[in-house]
């Protein structure tokens, strides 16, 4: 199970992000000033709504076409479900999430966390790009005053993420974590067609066959006593896995039946939900493989510690949301994309984009998971 990424894209890669922020096409102006939602005791203008907007639709609009590439039609009009269109249901996430944004922020100073002097002057540095790569037509769209309001916000996120998970250190007992190990040949029984990408299943008869090759190689590692020594004997590779019958990826058939065998034991021939397969257990507990599940369910907790706070600070929160202002924000007649600005406007921490994007990938385009309440539900009392 993977943990929990990150809230919000480090400053590195949000300011390569949004200096690069460009559009076309003229939209109706808006108030930048006027409050589309109070958050606590913040006043939230529409300016910073509709950057944090334009920039995750900058961002969804590079997978819509990465789709479209594919074939599929992805519009912002189209139905995602019944009655909500893809930009309402965009623009539901981002409310959520710009909610989320401020409420982290509020409770920032429980857990000592600030911007130093170095990451205040990347914003601002970052901000100033943003004013330079855009033209002032976008600009009038896309205020760049709420750049460095947009970064400070994801930048106390991405530290508040780590700071609350600090704060708890979960037990786990080493028979939750304990794992066995096992060698297993597969023998895929669906095929997938290289020019399409699409997958179907064999036939009766080519299956057959695969059980017929997985009965003689159990019988040939039978005789031999060891499964990865025999398989690479017949050209074929065993796979190394741990796993536990309570935590494993791994085909749940094969994990049952490996689960029940004593060390060094063989499975029969078992056919799984897209694959036939051959294994034998060689420990019965394995000490670097338990350690190192033991580290990814503390992981997991400790992320689930931090969602459940920050639901519960969001549901402690008083949050009002000004529908009339917020549906000013459209995404008809503006088209948006992002793009790296000149080699000469890049700060040198950019270079650390690749390394930070397994944190920031999907964190960086807002927080999408289900962490907030409807906003329209949560109104002044």
């Amino acid at each position: 199970m993977k943990s929990l990424k990150k809230i919000a894209a480090l400053v590195a890669v949000a300011a390569l992000s949004i200096s690069g922020l460009v559009g076309c096409q003229k939209q109706k102006p808006i108030d930048n000033k006027e409050i589309v939602m109070t958050v606590g005791d913040k006043k939230v203008e529409l300016g910073m709504a509709n950057f944090y907007v334009r920039y995750q639709q900058s961002m969804m609009e590079q997978q819509m076409e990465m789709y479209q590439s594919y074939g599929y039609v992805m519009e912002w009009d189209m139905e995602v479900e019944e009655g909500k269109t893809y930009e309402e249901s965009m623009k539901e996430d981002t409310l959520k999430s710009l909610q989320q944004l401020y409420v982290l922020d509020a409770h920032a100073a429980d857990y000592k966390v600030a911007l130093t002097e170095d990451e205040t002057a990347k914003i601002e540095e970052a901000a100033k790009a943003f004013a330079k790569a855009n033209k002032d037509e976008v600009k009038e769209q896309v205020s760049a005053e709420y750049a460095a309001e947009y970064l400070r916000l994801v930048t106390i996120a991405d530290k508040m993420y780590d700071a609350v998970k600090a704060s708890h250190t979960p037990e786990v007992k080493e028979e939750e974590a304990a794992q066995k190990m096992m060698y297993y040949v597969k023998y895929d029984t669906v095929k997938q067609d290289s020019s399409t990408g699409q997958t179907s299943e064999l036939s009766d008869d080519e299956v057959k066959k695969l059980k017929k090759d997985a009965k003689a190689l159990l019988d040939g590692a039978k005789a031999n006593g060891n499964l990865e020594s025999y398989a690479k004997e017949q050209k074929l590779t065993a796979t190394k896995a741990a796993f536990s019958v309570d935590r494993s990826e791994l085909d749940e058939k094969l994990v049952k039946a490996a689960d029940k065998l004593e060390l060094n034991g063989f499975t029969d021939v078992i056919e799984g939900e897209s694959a036939i397969y051959v294994a034998q257990v060689t420990s019965l507990f394995d000490k670097d493989a338990t350690e190192a599940e033991k580290k990814e369910i503390i992981e997991e907790r400790k992320d689930e510690f931090y969602k459940e706070t920050v639901e519960k600070w969001v549901e402690d929160t008083k949050i009002k949301v000004n529908d009339d202002v917020w549906d000013k924000i459209s995404l008809e007649g503006l088209k948006i994309s992002a793009v790296e600005p000149e080699e000469d406007d890049k700060s040198e921490d950019s270079t650390t984009k690749d390394s930070a994007d397994d944190k920031t990938d999907d964190k960086a385009e807002g927080t999408t998971e289900d962490t907030s309440k409807d906003s329209s539900e949560k109104t002044e009392e």
